[in-house]
């Protein structure tokens, strides 16, 4: 088991020198992230706190190139464990979680993944705007992850679901 365990340290240390980003594969570090707001436990390969699209991509990569399943990670609040995965786990929470652009008058913004919906609406209130969709975990759901889940709440009647909110998305693919 300890050759299995060095070898697995050593291809992620490969990872780890090819983005600026945090590669955590530490015992201690899988078993928190093989955990959310579901009743699941799943203890990931490795966890990468991505600071920037070319770590992401450098990622993706990566795990395509040495076949290792990816899952996107942002509050960790979905009660049905998409949050967790047996390969490497991207957490968008940590670096990828600010506004980037915002046009008040156009009644748009341009977010990163991994910011969290309360710290949008706070963003966005000095200019009389705010993003409607109202999860329970809006304290803790990140704007990836409720893309992702195509996330609504209690005043989807009203306000219909988080892809009914969304003009443009850049992705990045396996390819």
């Amino acid at each position: 088991e300890d050759l299995f365990m060095h070898a697995k340290d050593s291809l992620f240390e490969t990872l780890n020198n090819r983005i600026e980003g945090d590669v955590l594969n530490s015992e201690l570090s899988r078993s928190l992230y093989s955990s959310g707001a579901s009743l699941y436990r799943i203890k990931p390969r490795a966890i990468v706190q991505p600071r920037s699209t070319n770590d992401l991509v450098a990622t993706v990569r990566f795990a395509r190139e040495h076949k290792i399943p990816i899952t996107a990670r942002g509050g960790g609040t979905s009660r049905t464990g998409n949050e967790l995965g047996a390969g490497i786990v991207i957490d968008f929470s940590k670096y990828l979680n600010r506004v980037v652009d915002l046009s008040a008058g156009e009644r748009w913004v341009r977010v990163q993944p991994g910011i969290v919906l309360a710290e949008l609406n706070r963003y966005l209130k000095p200019y009389d705007l705010y993003f409607p969709i109202d999860p329970s975990t809006k304290d803790a759901a990140t704007l990836g992850g409720m893309i992702a889940n195509n996330s609504s709440g209690a005043h989807a009647p009203v306000y219909g679901t988080t892809g009914d909110h969304i003009a443009e998305l850049e992705v990045v693919l396996a390819d």
